[in-house]
């Protein structure tokens, strides 16, 4: 989407939502990137010496790369251009010069008409349990819905897991070799499950839908619980020792932390909630009777719509059904709408300072989720330096509980980070929109102007004769928020303001006020028209001199006479002609 700036349009400034957030970003990208190119210039000069430190420079390029990374995205977010085109329409829009309608403009029409907002049932069994916990969460937009969705069944999957890994860690009994083998690859792999229910597709924090937590997947997670060290039994001899190695105490660290870095996000979820909004709107609906074509009083209510333009953006149509009415028939049906919104402006937008922030209950908890991204880059950070120092030391020992905390705490920083990012961006709007609907049956009649036996020249128009058409209105002050300056808007409240009855009224006077007489309104057809009256005048007059004289002399006095010079009829009684002024004889 293009940047549409105009000078006037000063309330779109809107003050950048990202700033804190950049903050934060840079702070870990600072972090991550200092340790990496630190490591990188150790293990320059002890490769230069010829000695091989290649896990240390891998570890030190992967730091490098999460600082780059947190770095470009506060870079992308450094300014916050918004401009006309922003936000996203409620539906796809409807050119200047086009008509037509879609799903989401009935969609909208039938928000309006039934003063409701529609919201979709939560499925499953643990939806149902999420919504049970949190009531309010049904009156929430689409996106806060989705995200809380997937962040509670994110979260009941990562705590049944850690129940399942206490299950089944205190499930090897013994202390003997094969018992601290498998409980080695016991918390080898539940460590390795955390680390990916942090960073992979399903971490609650995306997009995309992410797997759902069904009933059949909580048997299998029990399942599995029970009979891990059962497997582990069977297949013990098979798997390799591990070495040096040991996922303790770092996988209980990860789950833990894990655990209360997703209930932050989840309680700055919740935090976005409100009370259950208001759906008020304004609702005419009358019968007219018309003389005029339906279609007018759609063009007056445009015009009246562009004079309501919002700092002197265009609305945005939603829907434009220009009624058709076929002048060749005697009668037939009509129907009609225009939808209009328009241009949302922002609402309460301020510029977010740790002062404010830390007021704001909306805010507070997406600010301590990012400050945990940062704690834990430093955790990841530190972890790694000391891993390097290891490695990098006279002994080159290779220090793996540094590398697992490294690993740990750089996977709960980027889910934090990006659980944050998910809320920063919110911004609400506030908007007006209107809806005109017409409908009813026409007839066409043929009108004459003139008196049939007196005068010499009429007139006759055709006309559209109206008898009870439909007119409803609807009008409402919307409330609406999006998570994303591109991400699709939603709906959250609809008041009435007492927008729509001077409009209406606009249109009613119209409606009575339109003409379906034919009349000359330039200079040259008033004078004709004079002329004409004045000929039909003196013709009367003629007429009735010819009554009491005898039919000879009746004849000469109503024979018809013309311009010798140019053949124009002339007037009677006059010795000039009327329209080159030469002599008649």
């Amino acid at each position: 989407m293009s940047y549409d700036y105009n000078s006037q349009t000063g309330q779109l400034n809107i003050p950048n939502p990202h700033r804190l957030e950049n903050f934060f970003l840079f702070a870990a990208a600072v972090l991550y990137f200092g340790t990496g190119v630190a490591m990188l210039l150790l293990a320059r000069g002890h490769i230069m010496e010829g000695a091989s430190r290649w896990p240390p420079v891998a570890v030190a390029l992967v730091l490098v790369a999460l600082g780059a990374l947190h770095a470009a995205k506060a870079f992308q977010q450094l300014r916050y251009y918004f401009g006309r085109g922003r936000p996203v329409g409620l539906a796809p829009e409807v050119q200047a010069d086009m008509q037509g309608r879609s799903a989401g403009s009935e969609r909208i029409k039938e928000i309006l008409r039934a003063r409701s907002l529609q919201y979709g049932e939560p499925k499953g069994a643990f939806n149902g349990l999420l919504y049970w916990i949190v009531p309010n969460l049904i009156h929430a937009p689409d996106p806060i819905r989705t995200l809380a969705s997937r962040q509670f069944r994110h979260a009941l999957s990562l705590a049944i897991f850690f129940v399942a890994f206490l299950v089944a860690f205190f499930g090897v009994s013994g202390d003997s070799a094969a018992a601290e083998h498998q409980r080695a690859w016991l918390g080898l792999g539940f460590w390795a499950y955390a680390l990916f229910a942090l960073v992979g597709p399903n971490a609650g924090v995306r997009g995309q839908a992410g797997a759902e937590l069904t009933v059949g997947r909580f048997v299998i997670i029990t399942a599995v619980a029970i009979l891990a060290p059962v497997l582990l039994l069977l297949v013990g001899k098979l798997l390799p020792p591990l070495g040096g190695f040991s996922p303790y105490p770092h996988v209980f660290v990860l789950f833990l932390v894990g655990l209360f870095c997703s209930v932050i996000f989840f309680v700055a979820l919740i935090a976005q909630l409100s009370a259950p909004p208001q759906t008020l709107v304004e609702q005419t609906q009358e019968s007219w009777n018309l003389r005029i074509h339906p279609g007018q009083i759609l063009g007056e209510f445009e015009r009246a719509m562009q004079e309501r333009w919002t700092e002197g953006i265009p609305n945005r149509v939603y829907s434009r059904v220009q009624p058709s009415i076929d002048l060749a028939a005697r009668a037939g049906e009509f129907q009609g709408e225009i939808i209009e919104e328009t241009q949302p402006l922002p609402l309460n937008a301020v510029t977010l300072h740790f002062a404010n922030v830390l007021g704001n209950p909306r805010y507070r908890w997406v600010l301590i989720l990012s400050l945990l991204g940062v704690v834990a880059a430093a955790g990841a950070s530190f972890a790694a330096a000391w891993f390097g120092m290891k490695s990098l030391g006279a002994s080159a020992e290779i220090s793996f509980p540094a590398l697992a905390y490294a690993a740990s705490f750089a996977s709960l920083g980027v889910f934090s980070a990006r659980a944050a990012a998910s809320l920063w961006q919110r911004v609400d709007f506030e908007s007006r929109i209107y809806a005109i609907e017409i409908s009813g049956q026409y007839v066409t009649a043929q009108l004459e102007q003139g008196r049939v036996l007196e005068d010499s020249v009429r007139a006759a128009s055709t006309m559209v004769k109206v008898e009870g058409m439909t007119f409803r209105f609807w009008a409402a002050q919307l409330t609406t928020v999006i998570l994303g300056k591109d991400a699709q808007r939603d709906v959250l409240a609809m008041n009435s303001a007492d927008i729509s009855p001077a409009l209406i009224e606009r249109l009613r006077q119209f409606a009575r006020e339109q003409s379906v007489l034919v009349a000359p309104t330039a200079g040259d057809d008033l004078r004709r028209q004079a002329a004409l009256e004045q000929f039909n005048q003196l013709a009367a007059g003629g007429r009735a001199e010819a009554a009491s004289l005898p039919p000879q002399a009746a004849a000469a006095i109503t024979a018809p006479r013309y311009c010798p010079a140019c053949g124009v009829p002339a007037q009677v009684g006059h010795r000039f002609c009327g329209a080159c002024g030469a002599a008649l004889g």
